[in-house]
Formats: structure tokens, sequence, C-alpha cells
């Protein structure tokens, strides 16, 4: 196959496709600027287009390739701002600008995302202090539905099927060991 590098951006994310185009969005660091944006490559012809000015990363591209979810600066802050809020943003591809932000981010740990097949909302992981929350929320934002509580451990991955009636996650222990070997030799 085929291979595209993508060479004018730097720490680009793990990329998201739509199930009806032949686009693969990504953020990255422009040589020209101190924070990610979001961007758009065409599969098929390769051109790239920068679909965001503020600070955002790591879209997820909803199925109908109507929208993206992604996290960025509070209110769509263009000046870089590290220490900034971040807020999970819903992002229209059709009109080029941010339908809304859901409340802003509490902790480091961003929530994990994996949109319904229909394209009506997502499900996300909100992980602080040791505690694990699936919830499931709608686009328009007001329908919050919790699904699981975890007291233990960390959700590290989720994944829902094709059909969209199973979700699927990883969840385990952060294990930290030092070890100290005598002798070797």
């Amino acid at each position: 196959a085929d291979q595209i590098e993508v060479q004018n951006s730097h720490y680009p994310s793990r990329p998201s496709f739509s199930d009806t185009s032949p686009a693969m969005y990504y953020s990255a660091v422009l040589k020209d600027k101190k924070y990610s944006v979001i961007l758009k490559r065409d599969s098929q012809t390769g051109a790239e287009t920068q679909l965001t000015d503020f600070r955002s990363f790591k879209p997820s591209v909803s199925p109908d390739g109507k929208y993206i979810l992604c996290f960025a600066a509070d209110g769509g802050e263009k000046k870089f701002d590290p220490a900034g809020g971040l807020r999970l943003t819903l992002y229209s591809l059709a009109d080029n600008k941010i339908v809304k932000q859901f409340e802003r981010l509490s902790s480091r740990d961003l929530p994990l995302i994996e949109w319904k097949r229909d394209s009506s909302g997502f499900y996300f992981v909100e992980q602080e202090k040791e505690k694990n929350v699936l919830l499931e929320r709608d686009l328009d934002g007001k329908t919050v539905k919790t699904i699981k509580r975890w007291g233990e451990g960390r959700v590290f991955q989720m994944a829902l099927s094709n059909d969209g009636k199973r979700l699927f996650v990883e969840k385990g222990e952060d294990v930290v060991s030092v070890l100290k070997f005598e002798n070797a030799g």
C-alpha cells in the first residue's frame, strides 16, 4: 500500500476515521505553533487541511463524519496556556466551529471516548483518584447516564462492537515494580 508521511508537524496523535469519508483526522503541533491543532488529511490525495486554530487535540470523528469530539482550550482560546482549562468539545465539521463544550475537565487524565454507532452521542470514562465511571451522553449534553462505577483499578481502553450493542473495556491495575538483582553477571 502507498504510504504518505506526515512531515510538516510534530507529535501527531492517533488518527481517527469516519465510516463515510476517506479522510484521516489527527492532531499535531505545526512548526509555527506552540500548541496542537486538529488536521484533516485526505487519504486519496494527501491534501491536508488545518481545521482548528485553537489548542485542540485527540480528535475522535463521529461515524457519520459530521462531528469531532476532542479536548480543547476553554472557549477555543488561541493563546498557549499549558495550565489553561480543557473541555471535552463537540466540533462541527460542516460549520468548522465549536458546537458545545462540556464540563471543564477536573484531572489530567483525559476521559476515554467512544462514539455511539448512530452518532447520536458517546460513551466516556472519567478517571479520578482511583475511581472510574463509565457514562453515556447525548450530543445535546443534557442526557447523561451512568452505566458502571469502579472503585479500584483503571480503565485503559474501550471499544464498541460494530453493531453498537456491546461495549468492551480493558480494566486493570497500574503496576510498578522495583527489582534488585545481585551478582547478575
